[in-house]
Parts: structure tokens; sequence; C-alpha cells
């Protein structure tokens, strides 16, 4: 079932002889359909495993299937071949059987992924697998072998013998210099329009490009936002996020499209300005306009966390404030502008 998209255009097919027709969140997806993100979505299986396509896959969904992975049983779980793209799984524990989620590759390959999470790419007719929790059992042609977690391993043709090697160290985050163009993990959402935090991270030596994930938990087995970028940038601006606390981390990619270790997740915020009545948001200017005798406030889901420990805005009167979220009274009318440099506390 398609769980999530982050926007874009979401394109399903019965099969590949069939035309493509947009497809909406919870629509079922039979075996033999295909599915393409042009800006990212998730598939959820029935026992709760999940897998997130980045911008641009195609996935074929396929039968559930038994994988013999050692043990007294076969693992079980539904099978999807990777056309185009990268995916990552995140498989459940079940502690009744083994499940997987098993991910075809070109040239004869399959990757049957443990629980824990696993990120698979397909760039043409060559394919990889980064295993950043649990494990994966990798066969391609007669050939077969063991991907434990903080390994990868490329699959390139089925002549060419399997091996493992350890995954790239992960990127780190760009600290703070005190400039104001500094990237803000805090952003503030005007009206009804989705906020833009920022994260930036350094460069990686032999990096073809990075993927940024966004999730509602630092286990990020829910992402809510993912996208790829080029080698020459280095920091990202969320588009979709909504009031709440979100984690983010920066995985490296390379020469094979395969994943680094993950950074360490940070925390970002999104902190909801609500519009008095009869004032507007200006979104372009980061700007509210409130009537005279009317309050602005900022709300913060999260009353275990202050939301602001400084914050000025300038006001034509005095300005209260509580712990849980902020307001601003005006005497007249007056244009708020949240500070260019919020800080905030997690």
């Amino acid at each position: 079932m398609l769980v999530s998209t982050a926007g874009g255009e979401t394109l399903a097919r019965r099969n590949k002889f069939l035309s493509w027709h947009p497809v909406e969140r919870g629509r079922p997806l039979p075996a033999d359909s295909e599915l393409s993100c042009s800006a990212g979505c998730a598939v959820r299986t029935y026992d709760g495993s999940t897998l997130t396509l980045d911008p641009g896959a195609h996935i074929a969904i396929s039968q559930v299937t038994f994988v013999p992975m050692g043990g007294t049983f076969a693992a079980l779980g539904r099978r999807f071949e990777l056309l185009e793209g990268s995916v990552t799984a995140h498989v459940v524990v079940d502690p009744k059987r083994p499940r997987t989620l098993v991910i075809g590759t070109p040239n004869d390959g399959m990757v049957a992924v443990r629980p824990g999470e696993a990120q698979v790419v397909v760039d043409g007719e060559r394919a990889g697998v980064a295993c950043l929790q649990g494990g994966a059992h990798v066969k391609q042609g007669k050939g077969a072998i063991e991907v434990r977690a903080g390994e990868a391993a490329s699959l390139s043709s089925a002549r060419a013998s399997l091996a493992t090697h350890p995954l790239e160290t992960a990127p780190t985050w760009t600290g703070p210099t005190g400039k104001l163009d500094d990237p803000q993990p805090l952003a503030l959402a005007l009206g009804e329009q989705p906020a833009a935090p920022v994260v930036a991270w350094q460069p990686m030596k032999g990096a073809i490009g990075y993927r940024i994930e966004l999730a509602s938990d630092s286990a990020f087995t829910k992402v809510v936002e993912a996208a790829r970028v080029g080698a020459k940038e280095h920091r990202f601006a969320a588009k979709t996020l909504r009031e709440g606390s979100y984690f983010a981390r920066v995985i490296a990619l390379d020469s094979d499209g395969i994943a680094s270790r993950p950074s360490s997740p940070v925390p970002v915020r999104v902190v909801q300005v609500r519009t008095p009545a009869g004032g507007y948001a200006d979104v372009e200017h980061a700007t509210v306009v409130a009537p005279e005798g009317t309050s602005l406030s900022t709300s913060n889901r999260d009353r275990s966390k202050p939301t602001f420990v400084s914050a000025r805005p300038s006001l034509a009167g005095p300005t209260t404030r509580s712990t849980s979220s902020s307001t601003f009274t005006t005497r007249a009318a007056a244009s708020i502008r949240p500070p260019s440099r919020p800080t905030c506390k997690f």
C-alpha cells in the first residue's frame, strides 16, 4: 500500500503493458503493478515493513515469497523489482517468524533485507547495497554472500564475484560560524505555508552526491521527506515540513551510488505562527501584518520543551510570553517579522 508521498507526481500502472495514472495515498498496489515517484514516496507491506523510494525511483511489485536465510524457517516477505533509482528498506522484527523485504536488481541480482535497514541502488546495469542496520542476504547468478551492518556490496554483473567492503565514513555537520547566512534548523511556518529549516554538512571526498532524510523519529523509521542532491551541494532546505519536531541525517553516495554510514541525527524544529483575524502573512518576506488590537501567537505542541529562548520582533506595543507559546500584542497596526536567527532549545 502507498502510505506517503513527498509531492510531485506519483504514478502507477497495473502492469507494464498499461498506461500510467496518478495514484493517491492509501491505494493498494497489487502484484505486477509498477510505481514511480518524481519526488519520493513510501510503500508499506502487510507486516509493517516499509520501502521508501528516492525521487525518480521506479519499482515493480511482485509476489510474497519465502527466502532461505539460515535458521529453522525461511524468511517471509514481499518482493520488489528495482528498475531504476534507489530505495531504503526498513524491515520489522517479528518474534513469531523471520521477516524480509526482497529487492530484485538487474543481471539476476537479489537483495533479501533482514530486520533492520538497508539501501539498494540501481543505475542501468549496475547495482549496490549498503546495510545500515541488521544485514542482508545478497545473491547474483550462482553466487551468494551475507552483508552485515556497516558493510556494502556491488552487483555489477552475473559473472563478477560478490564481495563486501566497509561503508564509507559518515558525513559531518557544518558548525555555526556566527554569520547571518548560517543554516538554521529552526524555522517558522507562516500562515498555511510549510516551513523551510536548513541543514548543512561538510563535503566528502569522492562523493558523487548526497541523500538527505528528515524523519519524525530518531531511528528514521518514519521518513517524512527525502532528497538527493549533487556533489557540489552541501546544504538542504526542507520543503514540506509542518509544525513539529523532526530529525535530519545526511548520507554520502560513492561512484556506484552506494550509501556511506549515515551522519549523526540532528534535531529540526518547525514552529507555527498563527495569523490573527484581519492580518495576513507575507511568506516571501517572512512578515506577518497584524491590525490594531490583535495578537500573534507562536504555538509549540511539544509543551515539555520551550520553543524560544530568545526572540525579539519589532513591535509597537508590549510583548507577553509563555513557556509553551509566544504571544505578541500590538497597540496599533504593525508589521511583525520573525527574528532572522531565532535561538531554540531542544
